[in-house]
């Protein structure tokens, strides 16, 4: 077709991105964390994989909230590997008003809906181990965890981000019912 000229170069450039990104597809793709036959050659790949059970575990869960692990235990972003929501990422996500309340103290978990954790023990006493992976992880998941979105039906006016941070760790504060706004 070129050499009679019935493309022209630039279509015939366009052709040339197309075909190469379509061999790129045949050898990389979304799912390429389920493709064993990749690891031989590719440690980092390999290491990858060790946690396909737990990811798949995760996926069929219906009552999926957020997901927690250790960096330690998980050297990589493994909610973008395997497309999970987990509350320690790689992104810029958090914006200042969330990490301005106690983020990591189990009440704020727990309104924040992180459901399980993976980790070698249960980083709190209510856990109950739920998957044991072949990695030798396990998935705790903990009950007292409010839904990813619920209803509120009552607001209270709160001074400042000290106050609010105050009542969203108080145990008066019933976040099942009741929402706060600053200022």
């Amino acid at each position: 077709l070129a050499t009679r000229r019935v493309l022209t170069p630039r279509t015939l450039a366009i052709a040339g991105v197309a075909i190469v990104l379509f061999e790129l597809a045949n050898v990389t793709d979304a799912r390429l964390a389920e493709h064993g036959q990749y690891y031989e050659n590719t440690p980092l790949l390999r290491n990858f994989s060790l946690h396909n059970d737990i990811a798949r575990f995760l996926t069929d869960r219906r009552d999926l909230g957020r997901i927690d692990y250790q960096e330690d235990d998980i050297p990589y972003n493994f909610g973008d590997w395997f497309g999970l929501e987990t509350f320690q990422t790689y992104t810029a996500s958090v914006t200042t008003n969330i990490w301005q309340h106690k983020i990591f103290e189990p009440r704020v978990r727990d309104i924040m809906s992180i459901r399980y954790s993976i980790a070698k023990q249960p980083s709190r006493p209510e856990q109950k181990l739920v998957f044991h992976g072949m990695s030798g992880l396990k998935v705790y998941e903990t009950p007292s965890v409010y839904p990813r979105v619920w209803a509120v039906h009552e607001s209270m006016r709160v001074a400042d981000s000290n106050a609010a941070r105050e009542a969203l760790g108080s145990a008066d504060f019933d976040a099942h019912s009741k929402v706060f706004f600053v200022g």
